[in-house]
Formats: C-alpha cells, sequence, structure tokens
C-alpha cells in the first residue's frame, strides 16, 4: 500500500472511530490532563518550596550569628574588639528596650521589640533589611517613625498612619518624670513576617534609640560571617581576645539551615505528592486508553485482508488518541497555572515572595512535552496489542470466574461478580485490571493519607512530644519575686505553696536554666527541675530521664554535636567529673535553646559537677522560673484564677512555648487532606468507567440473562455484584499497603524533625475507609444497572 493510500485509511478509520466514540477519548484526555497538570504544579513548586528561604534570606540580609550575654558589662568596647576578630565581615549592636506598649490606651505585652539598632562609635548602623509588605522603612534621622510587622498589623488592627505608645516598664527608669513621659510612634512600614503568630514586633530607628537613653535595655552584638566560617570558631576566638569565658551566643545560620532543612522536606513533599498524582493518574488513564485503542483496532482487523500493513493497523488504531492527546495538553496547562497557586506549601509559602500563578516556562514544556510522549505511547501500545490478538476470540474462562459462578448467593451478583474477574478479549473487553488498580490505589491512598494525618493531629494534640512539656511558663521579674521564688519551701509560708494544693494544677517544677556546662571541653545549656507538685519531666526518645546524680540525659543536635550515645561516658564541668549519658531527649524550647539541643541532669548532680558556676538568678548566667501543667478538670476560670494570684506576686505567666519547627506542620495536613480527595476520586472515576464500559460492551449478555427471565431488577444486582468484588479485591490490598504507607512515611518525618515517634491508630480509619469505599462503589453502580434494565432484548440480539 502507498503512503498516500495508508494514510488515507488511517483518516478514514479515525474519522469512524471518533465518530463513535469522540467523548471517550475526551474524557481520558482530560483525566489525564488533570493528572499531569497537577503533577507540574507540584514538581513547579518542589523548586520554589527550596528557594524561598534563600530568596528572603538574600534579601534581608540576615545576620549569621548574635552575641547575647544579655549583659551590661559587654559594652561597646567588647563590641569593637569583637568586630575585630578574624572571620567577621561585619558587626553591628542592637538592643531590646523594656517599655510598655500601648494600643488604643491599653497595653499590648504581645507586641514585643524588635532588634532596634543602636548607635555605638565606631560600627555601622543600618535598618532591618527585612522585606516589607507595605510602606517603608523608618527615616534613620526620625525619633518618631516605627515599623510593625505583619502580625502586629493583624493581631492588633495597626496600620501605615497607626500610632504606638512606648511607656517606660515599671521600676527601669529612676527619672520620675521621664518615667511618667509616654512616647508616641507613628506607623511608617509593615515588615512582611514568613510565619504568622499572634502578637508581633515594633522596631524604632536608631535616631530613637539614641534620642532616648533613659530607657532601660539590653545591648547585643549581631555578626555577618565570612563565608565557610563557623559560628563557634568565632566564639572561641571572640572570648580569646576578651579574655573571658566563652560568650553566649545563638548561631542563627544553623537555624536557617534549619529552615532550609524543613523547606527542603516540604519540596521533598510535594514531588512525591506529584508523583503519587502522577502514578495515579498513570495507573487508570493509562490502561482505560489502552484498552479503548485496543477496543478500536479489533474492529480494524478485517482491513488487513485488504492489504492493510501491519504499521498502518498499528497507527489507524493509535490515531483518535490523537484527540486525548491534545485535550490531555489544554488541560494540563490550565490545570498546572490554576493549582500552582496552591504551591510553595507549609513554611516555604511565608518566605515566598511571589504566590500567583507560577510555573516555569522551562517545566511547563518539560511537563507537556512528557505528557504528549506518555500519551502517544500508550496509544501505540493500544494499536500493538490490538494486532497482536484475533478479534472476536474468546478468552478461557478462568479458575476464579468458575468458583464466582458456583458461590451461594443471587444469580445477579454471581453473575457480578464472574464480570469482575474476567476482562473479556476483543469487542467484550472491560478494563477490569485498570479500576481494580485505580481503586486499590484510592484505598491505599486515603488510608495512607489519613494515617499519616492521624499521626499529624495526634502530634499536634501533643506538644510532649516535640518537648513542649507544661502549659504555663512562669517567671520573674524583678529581684523580688525570684527570691520568692528561691525561698525555703519548707517554711510553711512559702507564697507559692497554693501550687501543690489546688486541683486545677496537676503538676509544677521549678525549672532552672543554667546557660553553660563544659561537656567534654563544649558548653551545653543544661536545665533542671524541682518538682513542686506532681511529675514533669522532659520527653524521653531513648533511654530514660536521668535519676542518679552521675547520669545526664542529651537532646539529639548535641548528641551529635558531642559524638556521643546513650551509655556512653563524659567529662563535665570545671573539675571533669565522670557522668553516664543515659538518655535521648526532647528539652523545653527558650529564645537561646532549641527543644533538640541542651541537657538535663538533677539538682543535686548538677551542683556537684559545677558548684561554682553561674547563679540562676542572673541573666548572665540562666534564668530560673516554673512550669505548670493544668488538670484534665481545670477550666479556663481555674486558670485564669491561678495566673491572676501569680502576677499578684510579681510573676509573669505566658503559654509555654511551643517549637516553631512543630507549629510549622500544620501547613501538611491541607496537602494530605488534597491528595486523599484526589485519590479517591481518581479511584471512584476509574470503578464508574469500568461499570459503564461493562454494560456497553457485554450488553449482549445482559440481554440473554433478560430473555432467559432474568428480571430486570437482577440486572441491577448484576452490576452491584461488578462493583462490589472489585471493591473488596480493592479493600484487601489497599487497606495494608495504605497503613504501612502511611505510618513509614511518619516515622520519616518524625525522624527529620526529632520528635518522639507514636504509632498512627489505623483500625478505625480502616474500617471506616471500608465500609465507605463498599458503600460508594455499590451507590456507583446503581447509575449502570439502571442502563443494564434499559438494554431493549430483540434489537440487541438482533443487531449482534
Amino acid at each position: 500500500m502507498s503512503a498516500r493510500a495508508a494514510l488515507d485509511a488511517i483518516g478514514l478509520a479515525t474519522r469512524s472511530e471518533l465518530r463513535r466514540r469522540w467523548r471517550s477519548y475526551v474524557v481520558l484526555g482530560a483525566l489525564f490532563g488533570v493528572s499531569a497538570g497537577l503533577a507540574v504544579a507540584g514538581f513547579a513548586g518542589a523548586d520554589r518550596s527550596e528557594r524561598a528561604v534563600a530568596d528572603w534570606m538574600e534579601t534581608a540580609d540576615f545576620w549569621d550569628m548574635a552575641f547575647v550575654p544579655n549583659d551590661p558589662a559587654f559594652g561597646a568596647d567588647q563590641h569593637r574588639i569583637v568586630a575585630g576578630v578574624e572571620g567577621i565581615e561585619r558587626a553591628e549592636p542592637f538592643s531590646i528596650v523594656f517599655v510598655d506598649v500601648l494600643v488604643d490606651g491599653v497595653a499590648e505585652p504581645g507586641l514585643w521589640p524588635g532588634l532596634a539598632p543602636t548607635p555605638e562609635d565606631g560600627l555601622p548602623v543600618r535598618n532591618s533589611g527585612t522585606p516589607l509588605a507595605a510602606g517603608r522603612s523608618s527615616d534613620p534621622l526620625a525619633t518618631d517613625e516605627v515599623v510593625i510587622d505583619e502580625n502586629a498589623r493583624d493581631s492588633y488592627g495597626l496600620d501605615l498612619g497607626s500610632t504606638i505608645v512606648l511607656r517606660p516598664a515599671p521600676g527601669t527608669v529612676d527619672d520620675p518624670v521621664a518615667a511618667a513621659t509616654d512616647i508616641p510612634l507613628r506607623v511608617v512600614g509593615i515588615e512582611r513576617a514568613p510565619e504568622r503568630v499572634p502578637g508581633g514586633s515594633w522596631t524604632p530607628s536608631a535616631a530613637f534609640m539614641a534620642a532616648h537613653p533613659e530607657l532601660q535595655r539590653i545591648t547585643n552584638l549581631a555578626l555577618w560571617l565570612e563565608p565557610g566560617v563557623d559560628a563557634y570558631g568565632v566564639a572561641q576566638r571572640a572570648s580569646a581576645a576578651l579574655g573571658s569565658a566563652e560568650i553566649p551566643y545563638i548561631d542563627e545560620a544553623a537555624s536557617n539551615r534549619q529552615l532550609r532543612d524543613t523547606t527542603e522536606f516540604e519540596a521533598t513533599a510535594s514531588r512525591l505528592w506529584a508523583f503519587a498524582v502522577a502514578m495515579a493518574g498513570l495507573s487508570f488513564v493509562g490502561q482505560a486508553l489502552v484498552r479503548t485503542v485496543v477496543f478500536a483496532g479489533t474492529d480494524l482487523a478485517v482491513l488487513r485482508e485488504l492489504g492493510m500493513s501491519r504499521r498502518t493497523l498499528v497507527l489507524a488504531a493509535a490515531a483518535p488518541a490523537g484527540v486525548s492527546a491534545l485535550t490531555a495538553l489544554l488541560v494540563a496547562m490550565t490545570v498546572a497555572l490554576v493549582a500552582s497557586t496552591r504551591f510553595p506549601i507549609g513554611l516555604a509559602r511565608g518566605y515566598a515572595f511571589d504566590l500567583g500563578a507560577q510555573v516555569g516556562p522551562v517545566a511547563l514544556a518539560a511537563g507537556l512535552a512528557i505528557t504528549a510522549a506518555i500519551v502517544g505511547g500508550l496509544a501505540l501500545i493500544g494499536g500493538l496489542q490490538a494486532q497482536r490478538r484475533r478479534a472476536g476470540r474468546s478468552a478461557r474462562p478462568s479458575r476464579m470466574a468458575a468458583a464466582a459462578l458456583r458461590a451461594p448467593l443471587p444469580v445477579s451478583i454471581r453473575i457480578g461478580l464472574r464480570q469482575a474477574v474476567e476482562p473479556g478479549r476483543g469487542r467484550r473487553a472491560v478494563p477490569i485490571r485498570s479500576a481494580l488498580v485505580g481503586v486499590t490505589v484510592g484505598v491505599a491512598g486515603v488510608i495512607g493519607a489519613f494515617t499519616f494525618r492521624g499521626g499529624l493531629e495526634d502530634l499536634l494534640a501533643h506538644p510532649a512530644r516535640a518537648g513542649s512539656i507544661s502549659d504555663l511558663a512562669v517567671n520573674p521579674v524583678d529581684e523580688a519575686s525570684t527570691q520568692a521564688l528561691l525561698a525555703d519551701r519548707t517554711s510553711g509560708d512559702w507564697p507559692l505553696s497554693f501550687l501543690s494544693e489546688d486541683p486545677s494544677v496537676a503538676a509544677a517544677v521549678i525549672a532552672t536554666w543554667h546557660r553553660d556546662l563544659e561537656i567534654d571541653g563544649v558548653n551545653v545549656s543544661t536545665w533542671t527541675f524541682d518538682p513542686v507538685a506532681g511529675s514533669i519531666q522532659p520527653t524521653v526518645l531513648r533511654g530514660r530521664v536521668p535519676s542518679a546524680d552521675d547520669e545526664i540525659g542529651l537532646a539529639p543536635q548535641t548528641i551529635d554535636l558531642l559524638g556521643v550515645d546513650v551509655g556512653d561516658q563524659l567529662s563535665i564541668g570545671p573539675g571533669g567529673a565522670p557522668v553516664r549519658v543515659v538518655g535521648e531527649l526532647l528539652l523545653p524550647e527558650e529564645s537561646h535553646q532549641g527543644y533538640a539541643s541542651g541537657g538535663y541532669m538533677t539538682e543535686r548532680g548538677f551542683a556537684a559537677v559545677d558548684p561554682d558556676g553561674p547563679g540562676p538568678e542572673t541573666t548572665v548566667g540562666g534564668f530560673v522560673g516554673m512550669y505548670v501543667r493544668w488538670s484534665p478538670s481545670a477550666t479556663e476560670a481555674d486558670q485564669a484564677a491561678i495566673e491572676s494570684r501569680l502576677g499578684d506576686l510579681g510573676f509573669a505567666t505566658s503559654p509555654t512555648a511551643i517549637p516553631f519547627v512543630f507549629v510549622r506542620l500544620h501547613g501538611a495536613r491541607f496537602l494530605l487532606l488534597e491528595l486523599a480527595v484526589f485519590l479517591a476520586l481518581l479511584g471512584l472515576a476509574s470503578l464508574t468507567h469500568a461499570l459503564v464500559l461493562t454494560v456497553r460492551r457485554r450488553r449482549r449478555e445482559l440481554a440473554v440473562l433478560a430473555a432467559l427471565g432474568l428480571p430486570n431488577r437482577a440486572l441491577v444486582g448484576v452490576v452491584v455484584g461488578q462493583a462490589s468484588a472489585l471493591s473488596v479485591g480493592a479493600l484487601v490490598t489497599g487497606v495494608p499497603l495504605g497503613v504501612v504507607l502511611g505510618r513509614e512515611l511518619w516515622r520519616f518525618v518524625l525522624a527529620t524533625y526529632t520528635f518522639q515517634y507514636v504509632a498512627p491508630a489505623f483500625i478505625a480509619l480502616s474500617v471506616l475507609v471500608a465500609a465507605g469505599t463498599f458503600a460508594t462503589a455499590n451507590t456507583t453502580a446503581i447509575a449502570p444497572g439502571w442502563m443494564a434494565r434499559r438494554i431493549r432484548i430483540a434489537a440487541t440480539l438482533a443487531a449482534e
């Protein structure tokens, strides 16, 4: 056959096929396009997630580390010495001032001071480089301007032009006139806040700090390091230059690395989501498309007798799928652009500068090219399979089909079971396997997603698994309240004794944070707890909590830093006292220590190894406070009453800090829900497609059954039996697969964040999904069953 004749034959066959089944090709193409578009958006969103924090940090020009001794002795002279240390590129002093902030005459303790630039001779001063959401930076020479962040705007209804009023905190200013003077500041800019939390920050200008020396403040030093320089080495050199002990510092570069680790995990989650969507779409739509092409190809077998070559027959069978390819490309491009607005997810979303529809041209072009190639390849595979089969050749009944016919069930159900296990061939072929795969993927995806989500919800409901072991933090605000906290509790008149007597309090401890304990040459912040009522202990990942004086528990990052493990011996303190590591723990997170770093000892154990260490009552050596956990019966009124009594005694109370990393996991819930919904709909679509095709392609068999006396309502039972069999088969495989996938992914996530692992519950979820799948499958079968009832027996048998 000539090339022109072959093209004419292919065109004729294509037009004939599309006149009969163009809707099927369009629907399959649209479904494939949805899967491809979502996958492209997911992969492109993953790239945006990975870039988000890096782009933010580059724009904000944020510091790499900061010395934070919170000590007036660490002043301008010391700052200049530190600024000259090797490895430091730039040093800038910043202060935190002690004032009350009033909005509309009401003090708002949740408005905390930002890192105010503070002028000092010989060191540069600049405004914050944090990107602005609105307005401008404060004028370096203006004393009455302030920049707030988006959290402050949203929490307190502030905006550009609003005014906040500063009032010196009680007891911080000696001059009575200055102490009674309010300082109004006008909001001129609003900084972006990548992480939304209650409260907010305000940052005055350098001119404000210079104009109000009467305000009590703590001045520390921010540092920008040269490339490749680590914070620990700089801290050692700075201490040597000052001739002092190691200066407490914050390694912001390490925190930024944790941010990037988090966003990289989110990027990995987005890629896995995109891959799951793509594979799910391919497993259903791919098999359905191949089956459709095979079905069309069997009609062309007779053309071989007219001289049409095998290659031409394959192309003729595959050509109608061009409609699917074109539909898939159009739908994929639209879905990718629309879905891209949902990315990046989680933490990265707060740092991203552009949240609009955005898919890179390279990613979009690659996605569309792959989509077209896959659709074309599947069509060719279907064409080849069609030519390897003989049209009209009957399949040998399987053993499963024979067993189904012998089952002690109504005749209609038995026939439906047989149709569920016998896909057929030629014109009677039905995509049973693709339907089974589709429903199985849907069940496994829903079970896996909700198993993972169950673990996440359980974690969010139990912050102790992230080291947040109490409900309320109690801190002394002055020397008097500190002494009251440390007073002899055996004297009978301890002012806080009511905590051990109130039934609203389940447990309370005096918690002391010692800033520096030397462990194998490394300074480690260390906690000790002194019980007041009940028991509060650190969260245990491995081993146990220290109980003897020669034992210590360490957090995961500190274990890695020291290169030790549970059971190892260490030397600690100035005298090198031996202690044994008995547990890997998570600890309370504070401003200078994360939940995954630090150590924990008994009080007597710490006193024994470092009797001359810095006292807890000073901001230099550490701090002392209390942690309280409410009893389950405590009402909000009970809690408020206790907090009020603590306030009367001079203590500040606040909800216990929850690790930011813990809060960031909230964003993953929505991605899991979207994945579960998508996979469930895909499974439903695959089942519906198979049932409808069964009625259409096996109408002769159904007409024969009706002619032999099978009632119309029993024809519905045939389709219901098929749907029931497919759903049960999918549940047998999908439920355990989903549980395993969900649990292992959850285990991986908790290992990444070093949270305590608790296996997510799955029994109730599995029962619910199984019941829902079975009910949905049978409900879905009703419409195809009614189609079977409407088959015209005489016309169908005459046509066949």
